[in-house]
């Protein structure tokens, strides 16, 4: 994944600059088809990946699970050995990824993986992609996942590298791949590698430094930087106007040397071969120059600002010389673009000047006087699409409850037992209350007495008269049940209501009554008392008596 001098030659179009015709004494330059960069996927070694999987089933669950459950087996291992033997297309490659990536979430969720006692020993190993001797293995299901989206972006970025980019379907092509490389960076970095931990020691705490969040984030830098090269491509060879070129190429400028600034840092500074840094720093002062040098153009013919244009080839012609300066000793390629590049600035630089001393005579601002240039993103991450990431549509492993739902089951079985318990308790505690309160009412043994005293002959040894009223009752209960069914029964009862309501109703009109007469008398009471004194009015109050 080094882009060493043999690696570009091999994996990229060489660069191939144009000058564009010159008008008012202004020359231009533009960057086509120029060489990009493609990342080599992670190597992995071979594993077992059925056979711990296996093993867990049996000892969890049953033999007859594993033996159920063998066939998604081979497709889990299966899988796997696919995704590191690297033999198929680019586009079956990605399908094949996103498949494993998607199986590995059902794994994720059914098995717990780890090198936890009681947990599934199965052990991850993956290469440094940019230094395949540091490698890292891990019980780790994340990591897997994170190798995974790793190699994805890596297939979109070498097939963005592969497009033939001279053409306008292959440009097309490529800015479409290596914005879904860096959607699929993007993707590692902000969703994967936070769950990855342990392993070798390397960049920000990730196993390895490739899969640490600033080598995430370059690659996404990376990929935006290529993928809007692209459209400046585009956009120049369509002959699209001095402004929208100028946008374009500022934005580019911007996005590379974003990459080249992580790549000037640690992690990465110690980890990536020279030319890495080489090639960022060399495109992001050749693009930063193309803004620069169209934007002069507009300056001295648009505006007729021949300072302004002046100050933007100097800035143009020390950005090369820096951009030059960085690619010494790595990349004859790059060297040779950023010198052409150079010459051709200089040289509008000096016509410009000469103008200006000989027709303008303006004074040159500096260069903090001198607006900066604004860049236009048309690029962005494209992540993989929801549904190829989303496994709840997966069949592997759907006869394995998992991890978390048994985990759930237990607890629920646990809270159903102790509720049942809970309740219990408190029926026992109610049946004993219930109990004893009939004991005090002496039920149910007295209704049973009655029942069978109801039930005896007459003339039996149970009856206690010759309507065997009351019979099998204790004294005095069984005299007043006699004497009531003597009177007419529960009939009789029933037809003295109206008159117990009537004699309720006279006796409560008679309470009211006293209580007027009593308060009407203690009212005059207290007032009398008042009127002659407590000495005087000595009649003591009802309520004393």
């Amino acid at each position: 994944a080094v882009p060493n001098q043999r690696q570009l030659a091999r994996g990229a179009v060489p660069v191939r600059h144009r000058v564009l015709p010159r008008r008012a004494s202004m020359s231009m330059t533009a960057t086509s088809n120029g060489v990009m960069l493609g990342i080599l996927p992670k190597k992995g070694e071979d594993v077992d990946a059925a056979g711990p999987i296996r093993g867990y089933i049996e000892e969890t669950f049953s033999p007859q699970e594993a033996t159920d459950a063998e066939e998604d087996l081979e497709t889990f291992a299966r899988l796997r050995a696919e995704v590191v033997a690297n033999a198929q297309s680019p586009e079956e490659r990605r399908n094949t990824l996103l498949r494993y990536y998607r199986a590995l979430s059902v794994v994720e969720a059914r098995f717990p993986i780890s090198a936890q006692p009681a947990h599934i020993r199965l052990s991850f190993t993956w290469c440094d992609a940019f230094k395949p001797a540091k490698k890292a293995s891990l019980s780790n299901v994340h990591f897997e996942k994170a190798a995974a989206l790793f190699n994805l972006g890596s297939s979109w970025s070498q097939h963005g590298l592969t497009a033939d980019r001279a053409t306008p379907a292959g440009i097309k092509t490529a800015a479409h791949a290596f914005q879904h490389a860096a959607g699929a960076f993007a993707t590692l970095r902000d969703t994967a590698l936070s769950k990855v931990c342990g392993g070798d020691k390397g960049g920000s705490g990730a196993p390895t430094v490739d899969l640490s969040a600033e080598c995430a984030g370059m690659l996404v830098a990376l990929h935006l930087a290529q993928a809007q090269e692209c459209f400046f491509d585009k956009a120049a060879s369509d002959g699209k106007s001095p402004a929208v070129c100028v946008k374009l190429a500022k934005q580019t400028h911007n996005f590379y040397e974003e990459a080249r600034s992580a790549l000037a840092a640690a992690p990465l500074k110690d980890h990536f071969d020279r030319t890495w840094l080489a090639h960022t720093a060399a495109k992001a002062a050749a693009f930063h120059a193309e803004a620069l040098t169209r934007a002069a153009k507009i300056a001295e013919e648009s505006d007729e600002d021949i300072g302004t244009a002046i100050v933007r080839l100097q800035v143009a012609s020390r950005e090369l010389a820096a951009g030059l300066k960085a690619v010494k000793g790595c990349s004859m390629s790059l060297t040779g673009v950023l010198t052409g590049l150079q010459h051709t600035v200089d040289e509008s630089l000096r016509r410009a000047v000469r103008d200006n001393e000989c027709v303008y005579m303006v004074r040159v601002p500096s260069p903090d006087a001198v607006p900066a240039l604004a860049g236009a993103a048309v690029v962005k991450a494209v992540p993989p699409a929801p549904d190829t990431l989303d496994a709840s549509a997966e069949t592997l492993f759907g006869t394995i409850v998992p991890e978390s739902g048994f985990k759930a089951l237990s607890k629920y079985t646990e809270l159903v037992d102790a509720l049942i318990r809970e309740e219990n308790d408190v029926l026992a505690a109610a049946s004993d209350d219930a109990r004893i309160a009939l004991r005090e009412m002496e039920l149910p043994e007295l209704l049973i007495a009655a029942l069978a005293g109801l039930s005896a002959p007459p003339g039996s040894s149970g009856a206690t008269d010759a309507a065997g009223y009351g019979a099998g009752l204790p004294p005095p209960l069984d005299g007043e049940v006699a004497s009531i069914q003597r009177a007419g029964g529960v009939a009789a009862l029933r037809g003295s209501i109206p008159r117990l309501v009537e004699i309720n109703e006279a006796c409560t009109q008679q309470i009211g009554a006293a209580e007027r007469m009593l308060e009407a008398e203690a009212t005059e009471d207290e007032s009398c008392r008042g009127t002659y004194g407590a000495a005087a009015w000595t009649r003591p109050a009802s309520a004393d008596l």
